[in-house]
């Protein structure tokens, strides 16, 4: 048996982790990146790949999007098309390292995926090499707030 109350003198409380992250636009900032080599299902080779990782604001959630470093001409396409769109969202005009983005933050949609976690939507499309879902914190549309509705009552009805 492991007493978690001896990890870290961490108390393990809904006070000490926050209520978990929904889906919806957040920033998220750039702690760093995994490197390795996977092997796809019905695939006839592996890849090499690299995994982006980053942290969601006001939260201890990490999140990644998953690159190829060798592969297919299309998994290629979209590494150099998805590090071109984040490099633009941070203001670096051009990417030479993921160290670059170390300590930098950029707004993204986060969906839930059937797998019950969240996960990057990056609006990817081949098609036109872009990736609609990045976008600088600055440019952020906020979403809407949703205010509690007010006691319906026979005074405040406007009919």
């Amino acid at each position: 048996m492991v007493d978690y109350t001896q990890v870290n003198n961490t108390e393990f409380t809904k006070e000490n982790f926050p209520d978990s992250v929904l889906p919806g636009k957040h920033n998220v900032e750039y702690v760093g990146c995994d490197e390795g080599i996977v092997s796809q299902k019905d695939a006839y080779k592996d890849f090499q790949w690299h995994k982006l990782k980053f942290r969601v604001e006001n939260s201890q959630l990490e999140v990644g999007i998953l690159l190829a470093d060798k592969g297919d001409d299309s998994a290629l396409i979209k590494t150099q098309t998805v590090v071109s769109a984040i490099g633009n969202a941070m203001g670096i005009n051009s990417v030479s390292s993921s160290d670059q983005f170390l300590g930098k933050s950029i707004n993204v949609d986060l969906v839930m995926k059937e797998n019950g976690y969240l996960d990057i939507d990056l609006g990817y499309s081949g098609k036109s090499r872009s990736c609609s879902n990045i976008r600088p914190v600055a440019d952020a549309v906020k979403a809407p707030e949703v205010k509690e509705s007010a006691e319906i009552t026979d005074e405040n009805i406007p009919f």
